[in-house]
């Protein structure tokens, strides 16, 4: 024989509760169609020059994004992507290693991982700890410099 729940308030206001604590970060992790298709189109832009660059300094650096920092601003109307930005990082990387044959053996070990992460900067900025190679950047920075990045790389790789 069943027994009958009784749904008194209190146990309908735990109820409600608990569904909100539960849906909450669910809620904050969905993406829209859109955001989806600007995260795949950033993915394939920063893939191709990754897959360059480590061509041209013959290594296996893997690239990761920090997603949520964008804060859904991956690219705008005017086909803006952030991984433009990121990939002149990239791009000047495989520049370096054609170029200079020393930087091949300083990216070999150096970078293991290249991370593209959103921020408030007013330009590309770059921050190497351990084998991990960090971009900040954001859809339109006012200055992106390859010869900035270049000689940050000479001195940190």
């Amino acid at each position: 024989m069943q027994q009958s729940v009784r749904k008194t308030p209190a146990r309908l206001g735990w109820c409600l509760l608990a569904a909100v604590v539960i849906g909450l970060p669910a809620l904050a992790y969905t993406q829209s169609l859109s955001e989806k298709q600007q995260r795949k189109r950033n993915s394939e832009i920063l893939q191709q020059e990754l897959k360059d660059m480590n061509t041209a300094c013959k290594t296996g650096v893997r690239a990761a994004w920090d997603w949520p920092s964008f804060k859904g601003k991956v690219s705008d109307k005017d086909l803006h992507h952030v991984a433009s930005n990121c990939s002149e990082v990239l791009n000047a990387m495989e520049n370096m290693c054609n170029s200079e044959p020393e930087v091949k053996e300083a990216v070999r070990a150096g970078v293991k991982t290249f991370v593209c992460r959103g921020d408030r900067v007013r330009s590309v900025q770059l921050n190497k700890k351990s084998k991990t190679l960090t971009v900040a950047t954001n859809l339109d920075p006012e200055t992106k410099k390859n010869f900035d990045i270049a000689e940050y790389l000479r001195q940190n790789l």
